[in-house]
């Protein structure tokens, strides 16, 4: 029976289905149904590098609106594409043969999002002015590209343009016409050297990037900017001055400044009373800071990287609305004031890579300090003592220094939950003050010189995470009390045994003893680790082990016969029920997205607002079901079918796409489609579709009394909707595998309507 109305259809039709056969792009891409080619909206073409062309009848896919070619070596486009009057967003990304666009493109009067990345274009046409409704411009990484045309300036309704890596040397004039441009980023143009001065056009402009440019001064008329908020001047090493126009930029609530070659910040950087963020970082000049950055009453992070000062200004302890201040990789700066504590509202600060040689003890008084990191300063033999009077604190990191011991009374940070002490060759015992910390969950003592550790870790009930690698430990105190702990790291120390003490860790998931001198592990403890990740290495002997009692993660048993059939890779939730028009039509009045009405429905919200008589989620959409509920493994070459035994040792195994499953004598038998589901239904019917997508997904079962497999015993029904062919069942041996063990992981959803006919 006959999809489509005339001949002529189907002579273009045949020839996207041919030039889709040549290129062996697949079904789910290009539809080989008339019906779903004619209604294809999306079209993405990602790296086949056998496309070297593109058919003119293309410009028949009316309905198309999103068209991606990505890695192919397509030289040109055709004319056609001008004809797609329905396409918003067109991404032509790394065709590094083709150098030219079509003068048609100019048509395509609805576009809104156009992306050239990593083309080989020499020029564009001039008719790419015409795009009245283009929102979003990206033209990176087209290096044979050494001019953009005047018309640029035509694109009345840009509000977000990317320029980078292109061998251009100036901006068209005409940039200062985009009358409603929101975000500029100019990024890698080595050769331009500077923009032109109708950048003071830009009125709307909220957000400015100028990185690793040939830049050697800005204009004085950045300045007149007045709507920006974001403004970044980074790796632009021509660049030796600000202008002092900076300061006008009164609601400017971001500025990064890092990698130019300035010696100094201008003055009116005071004047900034919006500011939020200042990032200035990667100077390798001495650069000097003013006074006035005092004035910066609404500072709330400041950031100070790699910029050869010497002393920090005093009056950045004026900013009394810092809640994090940064201050990494400074050689000369050899001490932090004790004015520190004027920062009452303080709550993050990272000191690392400078040269300090003791710390303030006003530390102590930052009250509202969470997180406080001090790394490789290695000056630093002694932390002070005021540092248990950090409420607050939360995280801790002493890392890198030549501390011998911490404060007494550690027990006071009672909000203290993480505790990072590493790299601290001097640090050679436990301290004690450590364990009286009771919230703590993870205690990080790697890298120290450690030899003992104090029966008193035995009081921290509450820890998860103990890290004790690359000490010097020959053996372990009782740990019977941390019933908590799922992770336990001991490798690179001297152990020569494991404590029986472990086995009343009765939540510990994994532990790590590489690099250790054991001798031997008895058999009680060998029975507890049987249900662990242990990773071990260099074990004699062991202890009296009777393998017929237990298997463990590190034994492997040779004359184990049980196997199990296992499903890995990316999978969907999919289902869909039929819905009431009334209320489909309500939904769409009232711009009523399902996603939102899904979170509504599963939580028991009411956010939506929809009434009784249209909430038809119950306890969540999955419930609207009654066409078909389908949960499994996507059937392509990314998913992976396999047998192993009891070790986990891989028998046999198979990639899910249909030509590897087929060339193996399995079986795939479709039960049920969307298509002829839909087909089925009367016309108007109105149908809610849902699908919950899975990054990772497993489907486990044991398979009785198997001991030659053969794959030709194999048969997987499946159900094909829009995403792809879906695994409803399996069987062997013409017996359906129940699953016995499945699990998933990062998944996101979608929601739509269809309407029948």
């Amino acid at each position: 029976m006959k999809n489509v109305a005339d001949s002529n259809n189907e002579e273009w039709m045949q020839e996207i289905w041919d030039w889709a056969d040549k290129f062996n792009i697949e079904k789910d891409i290009i539809p080989r149904k008339p019906k779903k080619l004619i209604k294809l909206e999306v079209l993405e073409i990602s790296y086949n590098d056998e496309i070297s062309t593109i058919p003119e009848s293309i410009g028949n896919l009316k309905s198309l609106v999103t068209f991606a070619l990505e890695g192919s070596k397509v030289k040109k486009l055709p004319n056609s594409i001008g004809e797609l009057s329905k396409l918003k967003q067109l991404v032509i990304s790394s065709n590094d043969k083709l150098t030219e666009l079509p003068k048609s493109m100019g048509n395509l009067e609805n576009l809104e999002e156009l992306q050239l990345r990593g083309n080989g274009l020499k020029k564009l046409p001039d008719s790419f002015g015409q795009l009245s409704n283009l929102i979003y411009l990206t033209i990176n990484g087209n290096y044979n590209l050494t001019e953009l045309p005047e018309s640029l300036g035509g694109l009345e309704n840009l509000e977000s343009l990317t320029l980078g890596y292109m061998g251009i040397t100036k901006l068209p004039e005409s940039i200062g016409q985009l009358s409603k441009l929101k975000y500029l980023t100019i990024e890698d143009l080595e050769n331009i050297i500077d923009l032109p001065e109708s950048i003071k056009d830009l009125g709307n402009l909220e957000s400015l990037t100028l990185e690793n440019s040939g830049f050697k001064k800005l204009p004085e008329s950045i300045g007149q900017l007045l709507n920006l908020t974001n403004l970044t001047i980074n790796y632009n090493n021509n660049i030796t001055e600000f202008p002092e126009s900076i300061g006008n930029l009164n609601i400017l609530e971001y500025l990064s400044l890092g990698g130019n070659s300035v010696k100094k910040l201008p003055d009116s950087i005071g004047k900034l009373f919006s500011l939020r963020e200042l990032n200035i970082s990667n100077i390798e000049k001495s650069i000097d800071i003013p006074e006035s950055i005092g004035n910066l009453k609404n500072l709330e992070s400041l950031s100070l990287g790699y910029i050869n000062i010497k002393k920090l200004p005093e009056n950045i302890f004026q900013l009394s609305s810092l809640l994090s201040l940064t201050i990494v990789d400074n050689m000369k700066l050899t001490e932090i004031s004790e004015n520190i504590n004027k920062l009452k509202n303080l709550e993050t600060l990272y000191l690392k890579g400078n040269n300090f040689k003791k710390l303030p003890s006003s530390i102590g008084q930052l009250s509202k300090l969470i997180d406080l990191s001090i790394e490789y300063t290695g000056k630093i033999t002694e932390i002070p003592d005021s540092l248990v009077e950090l409420n607050n604190l939360q995280n801790l990191t002493l890392c890198g220094m030549e501390i011998k011991k911490l404060p007494e009374n550690m027990s006071h940070l009672s909000c203290l939950t993480n505790l990072t002490i590493t790299h601290n060759r001097k640090l050679t015992e436990f301290p004690e003050s450590v364990a009286g910390i009771k919230n703590l969950e993870i205690l990080s003592l790697n890298e120290n010189s450690l030899k003992t550790l104090s029966e008193s870790i035995n009081k921290m009930e509450n820890l998860k995470y103990l890290y004790l690698a690359s000490n010097s430990l020959k053996s372990l105190p009782d740990l019977s009390n941390l019933i908590k702990l799922e992770y336990l790291e001991l490798d690179n120390n001297k152990l020569n045994s494991l404590p029986e003490s472990i086995i009343g860790m009765e939540n510990l998931e994994s532990m790590s003893v590489y690099g250790n001198p054991l001798k031997a592990i008895s058999k009680p403890v060998l029975s507890f680790l049987k249900n662990l990740d242990v990773y071990v290495d260099g074990v004699d002997e062991v202890d009296e082990v009777d393998e017929s009692d237990y298997s463990t993660s590190n034994i492997s048993n040779e004359n184990d016969t049980s196997r199990f059939l296992q499903v890995n890779g990316y999978g969907v939730e999919t289902f869909a029920g039929t819905v009431e028009a009334a209320t489909y039509q309500y939904f769409e009045d009232n711009d009523i997205d399902l996603e939102s009405y899904s979170n509504d429905a599963e939580w028991g919200n009411d956010d939506c607002q929809v009434p009784e008589e249209h909430n038809f989620g119950g306890y969540g959409l999955y419930e609207v079901d009654n066409l078909w509920h389908v949960n499994g493994a996507y059937l392509t070459e990314d998913t992976q079918i396999e047998l192993v035994n009891g070790s986990e040792d891989t028998i046999w195994s198979s990639n899910c796409d249909t030509e590897s499953l087929e060339s193996q004598g399995i079986k795939l038998i479709c039960v049920s489609s969307q298509e002829d589901i839909f087909d089925s239904l009367d016309l108007k019917t109105v149908v809610m579709i849902g699908r919950i997508f899975q990054q990772g997904c497993t489907f486990e079962t044991q398979l009785q009394d198997i001991e030659n497999f053969d794959p030709n015993n194999l048969t997987i029904y499946y159900h094909e909707d829009e995403s792809g062919r879906i695994i409803k069942k399996i069987e062997y041996n013409d017996t359906e595998l129940e699953n016995g063990n499945s699990s998933t992981s990062g998944s996101g959803s979608e929601y739509s309507w269809e309407v029948i006919g």
